[in-house]
């Protein structure tokens, strides 16, 4: 969620000499806004919320991760 964030990170590891990721990026938080152009809170929390999804571990990769699979 919010791809632009960790595409970013992995981006700049590249240029530090870590595997680079050939795959293209999809973000769910994109994703939400063109299925709900209305909805104003596209964060996660937000999302998660509207869904009735608690994220236990919250800003931790993995749980992160989790929530954005549900």
């Amino acid at each position: 969620h919010n791809a632009a964030f960790d595409g970013t990170v992995l981006t700049c590891a590249a240029e530090r000499g870590a595997p680079a990721l050939p795959n293209p990026i999809l973000c769910s938080m994109v994703l939400a806004g063109w299925l709900d152009p209305r909805e104003g809170d596209l964060s996660l929390d937000g999302l998660c919320g509207r869904a009735g999804i608690v994220i236990a571990g919250r800003h931790q990769a993995l749980a992160d991760a989790e929530a954005t699979l549900l």
